[in-house]
C-alpha cells in the first residue's frame, strides 16, 4: 500500500511540476534601399544551454514605387503583360542555408494594350503621354523561409554573415517591338530573420526533484521485496 502511494504522489509530482520550456531564440536584421544594392547582416551564433533541434530563417520584403514607362514607335499595337520589381537573394560564405540560396521577389503585374504609333517618335520616355506610357509600381511584399539541414555550422560563441542582394525584375510576353525602362526603380524594404528552437538543459530543481521521486520509490520497492 505504501509503494502505491508513493508511485501515486510521484505521477502527481511529475504533472504538477512543469519542465523548462525554452522559448525560440530569435534575431531580425533589416535592410532597405533602392533596388540593386547589395547588404551584408551578422548574426550570433546558437550559444545557449540546450541542443539546438532546427534553424529556420526568413526572408521578408516589400517593395514600394518605381515607375515603368513603355514607349511604342512602331505602327503594331502592343498588347501583353508586363511585370517589374525585385529580385531578392540571400547567400552566405560562412554557413549553407535551406540547401540553396534563399529567393524571394516582389512584382508589380500590369496589362499593356497600347495602340500603334502610340508615341511621337522621339524615344524620349517623357512620362507624359504622347510621348510615353507611365506605369507606377505599387506597394508589394513577398516572405519565403526554410529549415536549415546542417545544424552545427551554427552552434559557437561567434558571428556568420548573411548576404542580401537585389536586383530588378523585368518580364513580358509581348511580341510587337517596343521600347521599355524602370526609372526610377523602387524602394526595397525588408528583414532577414533567424530562429533557433533547442531543448533546455533541466533547472535544477527540477532535477532534484525527479531525483528525490526515484528514490523514494527505490526505497518503496526494496522496502515491499522485504515484506514478502
Amino acid at each position: 500500500m505504501t509503494s502505491k502511494l508513493t508511485l501515486t504522489a510521484f505521477v502527481i509530482l511529475l504533472i504538477t511540476t512543469p519542465l523548462s520550456m525554452a522559448d525560440p531564440i530569435v534575431q531580425k536584421q533589416n535592410f532597405s534601399g533602392i533596388t540593386g544594392f547589395p547588404d551584408n547582416l551578422t548574426f550570433n551564433k546558437f550559444n545557449a544551454g540546450g541542443t539546438l533541434t532546427s534553424v529556420k530563417i526568413t526572408l521578408n520584403l516589400q517593395i514600394t514605387g518605381g515607375s515603368l514607362i513603355i514607349d511604342n514607335d512602331s505602327n503594331n499595337p502592343i498588347v501583353g503583360t508586363f511585370e517589374f520589381g525585385i529580385n531578392v537573394a540571400l547567400y552566405s560564405a560562412d554557413v549553407s542555408l535551406t540547401g540553396g540560396p534563399i529567393k524571394a521577389q516582389a512584382l508589380n503585374s500590369l496589362s499593356v494594350n497600347l495602340g500603334g504609333n502610340y508615341n511621337d517618335g522621339d524615344n524620349d520616355f517623357s512620362p507624359d503621354p504622347p510621348d510615353g506610357c507611365l506605369y507606377n509600381g505599387s506597394n508589394v511584399s513577398d516572405k519565403e523561409s526554410g529549415l536549415v539541414s546542417n545544424l552545427t555550422q551554427y552552434e559557437g560563441s561567434d558571428t556568420y554573415n548573411i548576404a542580401v542582394l537585389t536586383s530588378l525584375h523585368t518580364e513580358h510576353d509581348i511580341t510587337s517591338k517596343f521600347e521599355y525602362r524602370v526609372n526610377p526603380y523602387p524602394a526595397v524594404n525588408g528583414y532577414v530573420e533567424v530562429s533557433y528552437t533547442y531543448d533546455p538543459i533541466p533547472e535544477p530543481a527540477t532535477v532534484t526533484i525527479l531525483c528525490l521521486g526515484a528514490a523514494f520509490m527505490l526505497r518503496d520497492f526494496r522496502n515491499s521485496k522485504s515484506d514478502i
